[in-house]
């Protein structure tokens, strides 16, 4: 491999790379080789979650004790 196209457009001259994204989509990385061979290779997150963590409690007991 001589190099990979990373979505925002940067090229990587290695064999590996790491892209951190923080929208769920797809995202498009092109590998090129040595003899300009260009494989796109398409990735989907869908697991980001944005919302708020939520639960629900009971305080016992609900007031004050010694």
């Amino acid at each position: 491999m001589r190099d990979i196209t990373l979505p925002d457009g940067s090229v990587v001259d290695a064999t590996q790379a790491k892209y951190t994204v923080d929208k769920n989509g797809v995202y498009n990385f092109s590998v090129r080789d040595y003899c300009g061979n260009i494989l796109t290779y398409p990735v989907e997150v869908s697991n980001i979650d944005h919302l708020a963590p939520e639960a629900e409690y009971t305080v016992t007991p609900d007031i004050w004790t010694n």
